[in-house]
């Protein structure tokens, strides 16, 4: 059998080999997307349903349903593929290996990449979620007409902004806030309400010794948010607008007593203290290994 990638973390797309499978329609892209949105699962008739027609599925709409998998495995078949649709009593299921799916590959980069920050690892980390990040080619279901699979990838959307934030927020604790402007600009640019990006993006010009670009970034928000949203920014941006103004002309990295990077945890200088008060604890274990037992 050939080998299949499904990617489904931006408009659908099907690989054999290498080779783009086509659908061809609407409906069999909706059903396949719905399918692999909870891949290894099974899925009712009337979910499929509900995510092809919306809530006016026709009288016809589940007969309809029976042809869009048939015609769905006959593409499978031409190319030489395995079936990977199963019927069920209760409805449908699509079996997939979690290498063969994009999203699965995104949840465990990101799994690995969370594990190797928590064992300051922090380089790793990096590379990880930026490798788990650019499996993303935009929005699930992105071209297709359903309001379940807009409101199904919701939460995959939110576990990607998480993965965005964590995979900035170590490049500043790395010191890389120079090389990650560009990128977080356009992080910013896609989802300019989220207040954590731009609190970054705020952070990474400062350090960068652009304060002024900074201010009037911050200044920009403001009027964003008062224009759209009707509302000013969060308590954080507001606290970080006003070190900001306080702080010395020209950023100094080297300064301990910041007060930007105070506001924000510390950086790099936290991360420093923190190794060395671990690499203190295991010298004490080894000395005095009863005393300090975990209780």
């Amino acid at each position: 059998m050939k080998d299949v990638r499904f990617h489904i973390l931006g408009p659908l797309a099907i690989h054999s080999d290498g080779k783009e499978i086509h659908l061809g329609g609407q409906r069999r892209s909706i059903l396949l997307t719905t399918l692999l949105l909870e891949a290894n699962q099974v899925l009712s008739l009337d979910r499929l349903i509900d995510a092809i027609w919306n809530e006016t599925p026709p009288a016809s709409a589940q007969s309809q349903v029976r042809i869009c998998v048939s015609d769905l495995r006959r593409t499978f078949a031409a190319e030489n593929c395995e079936n990977f649709i199963q019927t069920r009593s209760s409805g449908y299921r699509i079996n997939v290996p979690e290498n063969s799916l994009d999203l699965y590959r995104f949840e465990d980069l990101v799994r690995r990449g969370r594990l190797a920050a928590a064992q300051r690892r922090l380089t790793e980390a990096v590379d990880l979620l930026k490798s788990a990040l650019n499996l993303w080619r935009g929005p699930i279901a992105a071209g297709l007409n359903s309001e379940l699979l807009r409101t199904s990838a919701i939460k995959f959307q939110a576990n990607r902004q998480a993965a965005i934030e964590e995979y900035v927020e170590l490049n500043l604790r790395l010191g890389r806030h120079r090389e990650i402007v560009g990128e977080l600009t356009g992080y910013v640019a896609d989802s300019p309400f989220q207040e954590n990006l731009c609190a970054q993006l705020m952070t990474a010009l400062h350090r960068s010794g652009r304060k002024a670009e900074a201010l009037e970034f911050f200044r920009k928000v403001r009027k964003r948010f008062a224009d759209e949203l009707g509302i000013e920014p969060g308590e954080k941006l507001q606290k970080l607008e006003a070190a900001l103004l306080e702080s010395d002309t020209e950023f100094r990295p080297e300064d301990p007593d910041d007060r930007v990077a105070a506001l924000l945890g510390g950086g790099q200088a936290t991360d420093d203290r923190l190794s060395r008060i671990e690499e203190e604890l295991v010298q004490l274990r080894q000395d005095n290994p009863a005393q300090l037992r975990l209780r």
